[in-house]
């Protein structure tokens, strides 16, 4: 008569101490934006004369620093002008539109905070022509 093998598993079972849970203090909650409902919409257009020396830059729009907006902005530069109509859109980063005479360029950005002409030093500049803002005030930020 032949013999069984005994039965052997390949299942090891380990058994871990059990320790008290380690409590982590949550972080602190940052207060996120607040929606804007119904959004805001932003239409805003002029026009722009610019001649001799221009020794300060020209605000043409700004928003509220708690506002976030998806924004376009739209420079016209006339071709009466003697030179290129140059424009710093500032939000998270600065960007310079710069627009030859009888041209039209945009710009789309979030977080927009400010629309201004660049100073001109010549005293022979002579610069029109038109801009628009178009866009949606999206979120209200918390300041603290």
């Amino acid at each position: 008569m032949k013999h069984k093998k005994p039965f052997l598993s390949n299942n090891f079972c380990y058994a871990f101490p059990v320790h008290e849970p380690i409590s982590i203090p949550a972080p602190s909650p940052q207060p996120s934006p607040k929606k804007v409902d119904p959004p805001i919409p932003i239409d805003c257009c002029g026009n722009i004369f610019i001649q001799e020396n221009q020794t300060t830059p020209i605000e043409l729009w700004s928003i509220a620093a708690n506002l976030i907006a998806l924004t376009t902005v739209t420079i016209y530069n006339s071709t009466n002008s003697s030179e290129p109509l140059k424009v710093e859109i500032t939000s998270k980063n600065k960007f310079i539109l710069t627009v030859v005479p009888g041209n039209t360029s945009s710009y789309t950005t979030n977080y927009i905070q400010s629309v201004k002409t660049l100073t001109i030093a010549n005293p022979l500049t002579f610069i029109e022509g038109k801009y628009t803002v178009v866009g949606t005030i999206l979120e209200e930020k918390n300041i603290i």
